[in-house]
């Protein structure tokens, strides 16, 4: 039965693959289902017992598009946005989308005119421009934190992701005088002279990165008692009351790694001993469990393939007498927990968590 459906799922890709190339070269009007089948050498019974028309296969390539590439994007832009030179590093991932987005540009304007005339393709499209929007707002969200409204800050993922989707489709018409690489570069060189007004404007570094305001879509926060709270050692900084992030939230953030929760819960529950008053939340858009004193000081990561990283924003600064910490950043340094293994040195790390917590107070 799972060999069956395997395979199921085998010819359905292919034949959405087929679908893909057809509609990219000839466009959506002079695509047929015999092409396609021609192309992806399947006969129209086996298409039609996958698809029940060309409409269906062309709606099915782009919700992969949002399964897939949205997905690709989102991870992407995350890993650039936590760089200590995050603006090069966005306008690298920015730089990477486009070249990838020439070949798709002409795809996506056969869906744009088609919807136009087709209620179920226009739901399809608009759900696809939608996730494109939150996700790019979510990894947005933690840097402009206390900065703008939440209107604002989907306006500001609007202009980004608009502002790519327009610099492609000028690439595609005039490419030697509009050339999406370099205007791209231009577009985030003054985002970033922005984003740097807004943090010099509230007195704050970009190196520091501050609590998340209300707004912000964290995991619920349950607080502890706080006699249930063990008390700081004598040679620790006062820390506020911590809060908690939710068992049920905590598993909701780690469906998508399941290979991955032993290695996040040993990890959680050595920064909890190290720095109890620190606040835990779960940050969407970076995908990571943060750690909150006067300003986030360390992350959970969980890895796709299992194990997890523990991150220090301010790793740099951090002695490392057991040489536990990676990294060539300007700031931060990290140290991995491989899937099934023994994590490192528990003490050496509990004392650059500890640290690292203290560092906020300076």
């Amino acid at each position: 039965m799972t060999t069956r459906k395997h395979k199921g799922e085998q010819k359905r890709e292919q034949l959405r693959q087929a679908a893909y190339r057809s509609f990219r070269d000839s466009g959506y009007h002079d695509t047929t289902v015999e092409v396609i089948c021609q192309r992806a050498n399947s006969s129209k019974g086996s298409f039609y017992w996958h698809y029940g028309s060309k409409q269906e296969i062309f709606i099915d390539i782009l919700e992969t598009w949002t399964r897939q590439i949205m997905d690709e994007l989102y991870e992407q832009f995350e890993e650039a946005v936590q760089q200590d030179n995050y603006i090069e590093a966005i306008t690298g991932s920015l730089a990477r989308e486009i070249h990838r987005g020439r070949a798709q540009i002409p795809l996506w304007l056969e869906f744009t005119i088609q919807a136009r005339h087709e209620p179920e393709l226009r739901q399809a499209l608009a759900k696809f421009y939608r996730r494109a929007r939150v996700a790019i707002a979510e990894i947005l969200r933690p840097l402009l934190e206390n900065k703008v409204s939440e209107d604002e800050l989907r306006g500001v993922a609007a202009t980004i992701f608009g502002a790519y989707t327009g610099l492609l489709m000028q690439d595609l018409s005039d490419p030697e005088r509009a050339d999406a690489q370099e205007m791209a570069g231009n577009v985030m060189s003054v985002l970033g002279w922005w984003l740097r007004q807004l943090h010099f404007a509230k007195g704050d570094t970009l190196k520091h990165l501050r609590p998340m305001s209300t707004m912000a879509p964290t995991a619920r926060l349950t607080p502890q008692p706080t006699s249930q709270d063990p008390p700081a050692p004598a040679h620790e900084p006062t820390l506020a009351h911590g809060a908690r992030v939710t068992d049920e939230d905590l598993r909701d953030f780690l469906s998508s790694f399941l290979d991955a929760a032993e290695a996040v819960d040993t990890l959680r529950a050595l920064v909890l001993a190290a720095a109890p008053g620190a606040d835990e939340r779960v940050i969407g858009g970076w995908k990571v469990v943060a750690y909150d004193h006067r300003g986030l000081f360390c992350y959970i990561k969980p890895q796709k393939r299992g194990g997890a990283r523990i991150g220090f924003y301010r790793g740099a600064e951090l002695r490392d007498p057991a040489g536990l910490l990676a990294g060539r950043g300007k700031h931060q340094r990290h140290a991995d927990l491989p899937p099934g293994g023994p994590c490192p040195d528990r003490d050496a790390l509990s004392d650059l968590v500890r640290t690292a917590c203290a560092l906020q107070d300076t």
